[in-house]
């Protein structure tokens, strides 16, 4: 129990002539700590108890302080300050060049970093809008509009990696709204 706590509760307690703090309710006796491990205020513990700290919040801030030394450590104090991160693909190239590229046993022969790569051209967001616009910003298979829907989806009739000619063809393309592009392109799929 915190002082304070005490201090708030004091009608409840007696002092006895050993130092003790008898709790008037309960009967428990109480000695008086001079100071809790991790937060230094002042506290009363069981008679026989060797306790050390003032709380359970107390108890669990010191062990994760003892596991993760850097945790409570800010700024200047923390012994990354100042030290530039590594670069995760470099570490794990560094680390075991074997799976790396091609050789990784999860290789696609390169077909999802080109994806990404289009994603983020100019060229392929206005193709986006241009759709979008064809189709009055509506879900082409259930009507929804961009405001009821929230979000709609510029989706390939013809995927790219079957015809990378068509990507930028507005003909190839159809508003679908999140609902209808899941269970239309993504649930038959699996």
């Amino acid at each position: 129990m915190k002082y304070k706590d005490y201090l708030r509760d004091i009608e409840f307690f007696k002092i006895t002539k050993a130092g003790f703090y008898t709790d008037k309710r309960d009967k428990q006796r109480y000695r008086l700590k001079d100071a809790c491990k991790m937060c230094g205020d002042k506290f009363l513990a069981q008679r026989k108890s060797k306790a050390i700290y003032c709380s359970k919040s107390c108890k669990a801030l010191d062990e994760c302080r003892r596991v993760y030394p850097t945790f409570f450590k800010r700024g200047k104090e923390h012994p990354g300050y100042g030290k530039q991160r590594p670069d995760a693909s470099k570490r794990m190239k560094e680390n075991n060049p074997t799976k790396c590229g091609e050789l990784n046993p999860n290789w696609r022969g390169g077909k999802a970093t080109s994806l990404k790569k289009l994603r983020r051209v100019a060229k392929f967001k206005h193709w986006k809008e241009a759709v979008y616009k064809r189709d009055g910003y509506k879900c082409r298979h259930c009507g929804i509009s961009r405001e009821e829907a929230g979000y709609l989806h510029a989706h390939h009739i013809i995927p790219v990696i079957v015809n990378p000619d068509l990507v930028y063809s507005i003909d190839n393309g159809e508003t679908n709204c999140s609902e209808c592009h899941y269970t239309r392109y993504h649930r038959k799929n699996k």
